[in-house]
């Protein structure tokens, strides 16, 4: 991914929030998460480049699961007594997936067993794909923790 340089900077930021949301996206992304039984779950995502993408020769896709509402209780240093509150903590991200290049098109499927310590209600899923080379990202999305049955589909 590209570094954006003055990311701190309020204004240069949501400057380029908004440039990213005004281009259409370059891929689109299937994704489901579904319970599989006692502290596992079944993910599968989708992932398809735009006819217009198809040259990208170094497509690939991640799939990332996060965790929300986590806790850390600061013993020491400067914010010793502190109770900090995470958002989107990643704790799992899958390998590169290539996307196939006869017709940009990749299927990832994975079980995960969830580690006891994980809060299995405020566990979601992310997506995305990237140029490799360019270090653009085409498309990402995300599902928010449940594990009900759901789908989320970004185009």
């Amino acid at each position: 991914m590209k570094e954006l340089r003055k990311w701190h900077t309020a204004t240069n930021f949501a400057e380029r929030i908004e440039k990213i949301n005004r281009r259409p996206a370059a891929a689109d992304i299937a994704l489901q998460m579904r319970s599989a039984g006692d502290n596992a779950v079944d993910l599968e995502a989708r992932f398809t480049l735009r006819e217009g993408e198809r040259a990208v020769q170094a497509a690939e896709a991640f799939v990332i699961i996060y965790e929300n509402q986590l806790r850390s209780e600061i013993r020491a240093g400067e914010n010793r007594g502190v109770n900090l509150q995470h958002e989107r903590v990643v704790r799992f991200w899958s390998t590169a997936l290539p996307l196939s290049k006869a017709d940009g098109t990749a299927l990832w499927q994975q079980t995960l067993k969830i580690p006891a310590d994980w809060q299995l209600k405020q566990l979601g899923v992310a997506a995305f794909v990237q140029d490799a080379q360019a270090g653009e990202v085409l498309q990402a999305v995300a599902l928010p923790g449940c594990l009900q049955p759901a789908t989320a589909t970004a185009s």
